[in-house]
């Protein structure tokens, strides 16, 4: 499998693909903008399974043509068969070139190994990182005051957080008290925005997207 078109032509042909739709069809409503792009997400992870597990079609290609064949106008002087001449020669060697298929443009096996285990290296590095991050945010979750339903209040956090997977939660900063009525109910309906919208599972996506494809 050719690792170059699985880990950069085909995820670029995918977003290249959900930038026309937005642009052809010319849609600004952000939630649909937001639909279109979360697709494109889980069609750049889908593409490494489905690689592997769909069946794969080769196409064949059409015969080459063959070379004319050359008779001689002279009369046979004895029956032993004449050398080839240029003529003959050259044609041969047309005939020989068509029918052989080209070689793939591949790497060479040397490379391959250490490509591959540079990629994997930077997988495991970023996917490391995030999933730290997650971890801590989780942590802080635990450690915040429960307020009512999945409302929570923390000192640790200076701005309001959604955080969260199975049952996610809204953070509250401790000086959210002193907000006004307006700027209470504008925080809360945008926070709980993105529960009901599933904006956490789309970043999940774009964690695992960042891993995979972080050069």
């Amino acid at each position: 499998m050719n690792w170059f078109a699985l880990m950069f032509i085909r995820p670029l042909v995918v977003v290249a693909a959900a930038w026309l739709i937005l642009r052809i069809c010319r849609v600004q409503h952000p939630a649909s903008q937001h639909a279109v792009w979360s697709a494109a997400l889980g069609g750049m992870l889908a593409i490494v399974p489905l690689s592997f597990v769909l069946p794969r079609w080769n196409l064949a290609l059409l015969p080459a043509r063959p070379a004319p064949i050359l008779h001689s106008v002279a009369p046979a002087i004895s029956s032993a068969p004449a050398p080839p001449g240029p003529i003959e020669l050259a044609a041969t060697r047309v005939t020989a070139s068509r029918s052989t298929p080209p070689r793939p443009n591949r790497l060479p096996d040397p490379a391959m190994p250490l490509v591959l285990a540079a990629h994997l290296a930077g997988v495991f590095a970023v996917a490391g990182r995030q999933l730290t991050g997650r971890i801590l945010m989780l942590r802080l979750v635990r450690r915040s005051t429960p307020l009512i339903g999945r409302l929570r209040e923390s000192s640790d956090v200076v701005v309001p957080v959604t955080a969260g997977f199975w049952s996610p939660s809204v953070v509250l900063p401790t000086g959210w008290r002193r907000w006004s009525k307006f700027a209470r109910r504008s925080v809360l309906r945008h926070e709980f925005a993105h529960i009901r919208r599933g904006d956490l599972l789309t970043s999940a996506m774009a964690d695992c997207v960042r891993s995979l494809l972080w050069f």
